[in-house]
């Protein structure tokens, strides 16, 4: 007669118990019903954020293809809000461009005029061009939204300030720049300092007024 083993009998029976009750419960999670609060336990998210924006309060159930569906429906909710908020952010930063622009420009730095706009020397000058020391304040000719600020070739350090009308302004060869790209400047804001980067002879403010792309004299703006 041979001897049981039960320690043996024990462990298989633990065993099998293991692998009858996570097939049932798989099996229950996926066919039946589940709690409210089983399921923010296993998605690890918060009831009350969930009952929020969901058509489930706290004594429904609803099965794992239906969490699945509610799960999906409030990220894509999430994502519309954030694109929602960012629109907002990006219509507050041009408002300053619809507004009317009923004032004259202003010289951006106190220099020694060194250069006009107009021909010059077999080419065309495309601005102005104030002379001064370097470190000199350079200022917002307009108020507008920055639309460049940095290296830009011959221009050597610059900034760009986009104005109402379809007026742009470009200060150019600066030795530094105060403001970046996306804000929003007051006219006589401090954007540069004067310097004597990209293709420049001395010290100076290189100075352009554009409409709508075409480059303008700015002394017949400048008041």
């Amino acid at each position: 007669m041979k001897i049981i083993n039960f320690k043996w009998l024990l462990s298989e029976l633990i065993v099998i118990f293991i692998i009858v009750t996570t097939v049932l419960s798989f099996k229950y999670i996926k066919e039946k019903h589940v709690p409210l609060s089983i399921i923010t336990n296993v998605y690890d998210i918060k009831a009350d954020n969930m009952l929020e924006t969901s058509r489930f309060d706290k004594k429904n159930i609803c099965t794992k293809e239906e969490i699945n569906d509610l799960l999906i429906e409030e990220i894509l909710m999430q994502k519309k809000i954030k694109e929602l908020i960012q629109e907002q952010k990006e219509i507050k930063n041009i408002e300053v461009l619809l507004e009317k622009n009923e004032e004259k420009f202003i010289i951006p730095t106190n220099g020694q005029l060194t250069s006009r706009y107009g021909p010059r020397q077999g080419s065309f000058h495309t601005g102005i061009d104030l002379a001064s020391r370097v470190g000199t304040p350079i200022k917002a000719s307009a108020t507008g939204i920055v639309v460049f600020a940095g290296y830009k070739g011959s221009y050597g350090y610059m900034v760009e300030i986009c104005h109402s009308d379809g007026y742009n302004t470009r200060y150019a060869h600066c030795s530094k720049l105060y403001v970046k790209v996306g804000e929003k400047v007051y006219k006589n804001k401090k954007i540069g300092a004067v310097g004597n980067t990209g293709r420049s002879t001395g010290p100076h403010v290189h100075f352009e007024i554009l409409k709508y792309g075409k480059h303008q004299n700015p002394l017949q703006y400048i008041e």
